[in-house]
């Protein structure tokens, strides 16, 4: 049996894409909190940022994880995309997606999935989520409110929060408008644009 022992060669499991299969492997204490220290930080992106955040010692559940499954998407309905995936955003491009809804509208874990993240991070996201569903991971920004709690396994369809970003919203981040921030980041670190008919979109 594969012992894993040290942060690199947690770093690298966590990287192979039967690393939820391989996390039955890895003993002691310090490594899960290793592990959720890396699997609880927010990547620095658009609209995250690159604070540390706590760790609560927890790893995956590999059953409530399938490689293969699909996506519905994360406000149940199709609200209008405000701001579409590679659109221009000054000298850059728009990684994700602005999904315009009212706040208070319901969000949905769009797959199976384990909470990586869930509070307000302040800087430009404000209320956030963070799903890895495995190969992949979801993002959210802008949330009035979240409803599940970090190290959590979460079933596609299962309320996770609740759309913000409103005048009134103490957690809207540097939203000027209600809507949701949706990303969908692949294991590579690269962003996937989720209008597609795989992720419940076109």
């Amino acid at each position: 049996m594969k012992i894993i022992v040290t942060e690199s060669q947690i770093r690298e499991i966590l990287s192979e894409s039967d690393a939820f299969d391989n996390l039955n492997n890895i003993k002691g204490a310090s490594q899960l909190k290793t592990i959720a220290n890396i699997m609880a930080t927010p990547d620095a992106e658009e609209e995250t940022s690159n604070i540390t955040t706590p760790d609560n010692n927890t790893t995956p559940n590999k059953k409530s994880i399938s490689k293969s499954q699909s996506f519905i998407h994360p406000l149940g309905k199709k609200f209008r995309v405000s701001s579409g995936f590679n659109e221009p955003r000054g000298n850059k491009k728009h990684n994700s997606v602005d999904i315009a809804a009212p706040t208070g509208t319901p969000v949905y874990a769009p797959a199976n999935g384990m909470i990586v993240y869930s509070g307000d991070i302040g800087g430009r996201c404000g209320g956030h989520i963070k799903i890895h569903h495995g190969d992949i991971k979801t993002k959210y920004c802008h949330l009035s409110k979240w409803v599940v709690n970090r190290g959590r396994n979460v079933r596609q369809g299962q309320l996770i929060g609740y759309v913000g970003g409103g005048a009134n919203d103490p957690h809207k981040g540097a939203s000027t408008g209600s809507h949701l921030h949706y990303e969908i980041v692949s294991k590579s670190g690269s962003h996937i644009n989720p209008e597609q008919r795989q992720f419940g979109f076109a």
